[in-house]
């Protein structure tokens, strides 16, 4: 077994990732194959407990075994993600929490090697209930000089002013603006960002306010990729989301949103002006059709082309992506006799789609405006969608783009990725 070419040790470490049961036998098996399987199967850390079944009672802490597993200094090497999930609601609403009572954690957390991994996640830790030992822990690893990638899931947006200017990627989803956990920053902050994305937020104007305080605004000045999800149809949101596409306009190459899906009925409301990004060589957008209690649906896209007209004509834009859902009592259009309750949960109807918005989307990309687009992606979910159909109507309503080879039209079983 000794004699095995590393380059077949290797080959059998990669058929196996993922595989953490086989991963772990296999290790056992020889010295050979110890290291390459553990570089695997410790490369990702996750910090998590399962819901306690009384109260707030937990039958184990993660700190104790991991205090014992870095004893070995080669562990913590193989580390390249980390990711930390507070109790079974995340800490939201609670004033306790095993992160707070772990108190082998902040030990474990500083054997770590600070730099080696490159991904930190953070889910519902609600600092301001941790005990300074783990808050400073916490802070280290945000801190980390080889860290790349932030991602924040309830839980306070503060962390990033521990970053460095090794972060790039920021991903944060439903956070909050709690800026009292922290001290406040009054000198210019330590990250510069490439790509962010800000999901689900119904305090959306605070979040964007709070990276535009005039310390954050040097982060955001290399900012390429933004994906922003606009949840709400409250006007500030989309006064803020245009400051600050205003602040990377410059260095913008791809932007992506998400609108709520009420707004489809008015072209002029709560638009994005996207005439000031004139680098901006990919466009997203993730849209909904939907049947409310009346006949007319719902629909994303003459929105969407109107804002997309109004880009600058000096852009670079060369690939557009749609991500269709249908969604929300879509089963059809409702007749007069018809409880709305009977097309609930039917699915959406290709009958739908109509082809006006398609053809205008087609005769814009397809003219003289944006001499530089090269590829247009049509992405139907399947979740509540007759996607086939649906497939064949928009390469019907897409003619021109088909014709000159740009068009895309593919089903998905997943979610919408921004980029």
């Amino acid at each position: 077994m000794s004699e095995l070419a590393l380059e077949l040790v290797e080959h059998i470490a990669s058929f196996l990732e993922g595989d953490v049961r086989s991963l772990r036998k296999a290790s056992l098996v020889s010295s050979r194959f110890g290291e390459p399987f553990q570089k695997l199967l410790f490369s990702e850390l996750r910090l998590e407990v399962e819901s306690p079944e009384y109260g707030y009672l937990w039958r184990s802490y993660p700190g104790k075994k991991l205090l014992t597993l870095l004893q070995s200094p080669r562990i913590g090497s193989y580390v390249k993600s980390i990711t930390i999930s507070d109790g079974p609601s995340y800490g939201w609403g609670h004033d306790h929490t095993w992160i707070a009572d772990d108190a082998d954690l902040p030990k474990a957390l500083r054997l770590l090697p600070l730099d080696r991994f490159t991904k930190l996640t953070i889910n519902g830790v609600w600092f301001g209930l941790l005990p300074p030992a783990t808050k400073n822990a916490i802070a280290a690893l945000c801190s980390s000089p080889s860290l790349v990638s932030l991602f924040i899931n309830d839980a306070p947006i503060d962390f990033i002013n521990f970053c460095g200017p090794s972060v790039v990627n920021f991903v944060c989803r439903n956070t909050d603006t709690s800026l009292d956990l922290l001290e406040k920053r009054t000198t210019e902050c330590g990250w510069r960002l490439q790509t962010m994305a800000l999901y689900r937020h119904w305090e959306l104007c605070e979040i964007i306010g709070f990276l535009m305080l005039e310390p954050n605004q040097v982060g955001l000045v290399g900012l390429k990729k933004l994906h922003v999800d606009i949840s709400t149809r409250e006007w500030d949101d989309y006064g803020a989301v245009q400051t600050l596409l205003r602040h990377c306009a410059r260095t913008l190459e791809v932007f992506s949103f998400f609108t709520y899906k009420d707004d489809y009925g008015s072209e002029t409301w709560n638009c994005i002006d996207l005439s000031g990004l004139p680098n901006l060589r990919q466009l997203s957008f993730c849209g909904t059709y939907s049947f409310r209690s009346t006949n007319r649906g719902c629909h994303p896209l003459p929105k969407f082309v109107k804002q997309l007209a109004e880009a600058a004509s000096s852009t670079l834009l060369e690939h557009v992506r749609i991500y269709m859902d249908g969604f929300d009592s879509v089963g059809g259009v409702r007749e007069e006799d018809q409880d709305q309750d009977e097309l609930d949960g039917e699915g959406f109807d290709a009958k739908a789609l109509h082809p006006e918005p398609w053809q205008r989307l087609d005769a814009l990309l397809t003219g003289t405006r944006f001499p530089n687009m090269k590829r247009v992606e049509v992405l139907l979910s399947d979740a509540q969608m007759d996607v086939y159909d649906c497939q064949e109507r928009i390469e019907e309503f897409l003619s021109g783009l088909r014709r000159r080879g740009m068009l895309e039209v593919t089903p998905t079983s997943d979610g919408y990725n921004p980029f």
